[in-house]
């Protein structure tokens, strides 16, 4: 199976850099061209594309991982905005 489909719209996948998926069955993916998190659900649907392009709380700078802790919280490594 995959997950996403190839493309430049945002929800897209061109240059994932990172893949973490959660306790439901739900799918992150950090998608760097778009500088955006994708949320899949358990079926592959696209549920979210949360972030975009800039350095306000909630945007990213070319994402570059995610990981999910135990808690199901989510964690995205922003590499050009030097957070996370």
């Amino acid at each position: 199976d995959s997950i996403g489909r190839r493309g430049l719209y945002v929800g897209n996948l061109v240059r994932p850099k990172g893949v973490a998926a959660d306790d439901e069955g739900n799918v992150y993916i950090v998608e760097s061209m778009h500088d955006n998190l994708l949320v899949f659900d358990a079926q592959s649907r696209l549920l979210l594309a949360l972030g975009g392009t800039g350095k306000d709380i909630g945007r990213f700078y070319l994402p570059a991982g995610v990981w999910i802790d135990g808690r199901n919280r989510v964690f995205v490594a922003d590499m050009f905005n030097g957070r996370v």
